[in-house]
């Protein structure tokens, strides 16, 4: 499902202008320039039935701002657009049905020094996506 994902984040005009250094999937190299997003799916549980038949996949995905500063308006309005793209999402793609997309967390951290000596903030949102695999 993260073809969906990742449709949905980067086709966004307003998102896109927020973070200029672009949106990943798993990470961002140390040269890229921020703000940036990068996501991640930190977990998946499938509910099975007899005949090993999956019904749907349970997953939790970690969607994450970075940006080189210590003051943190800036992360606002990157946070209140992801929130905005993927809370109450649903859709479909060649992989499957995405069937909900909750946020569950938002974790903060920061500021952090990174081993080149400058100062990140970090605005991770955790989103509960339920899916079903195409047939």
């Amino acid at each position: 499902m993260s073809r969906w994902l990742n449709a949905v984040l980067i086709s966004d005009v307003t998102l896109a202008g927020l973070t200029p250094g672009g949106i990943f999937e798993g990470g961002a190299g140390d040269a890229t320039p921020t703000p940036y997003v990068y996501y991640g799916m930190a977990s998946a549980v499938d509910l099975m039935v007899v005949g090993a038949i999956r019904v749907w996949t349970n997953m939790l995905w970690d969607v994450t701002a970075v940006a080189q500063t210590t003051d943190p308006r800036v992360m606002r309005p990157i946070s209140l657009r992801i929130n905005t793209l993927l809370h109450a999402a649903s859709g479909s793609t060649v992989e499957g049905v995405i069937l909900s997309a909750t946020r569950q967390a938002m974790i903060r951290r920061g500021p952090e020094r990174a081993e080149n000596g400058k100062l990140y903030l970090y605005r991770t949102q955790e989103f509960r996506v339920m899916a079903q695999k195409a047939a």
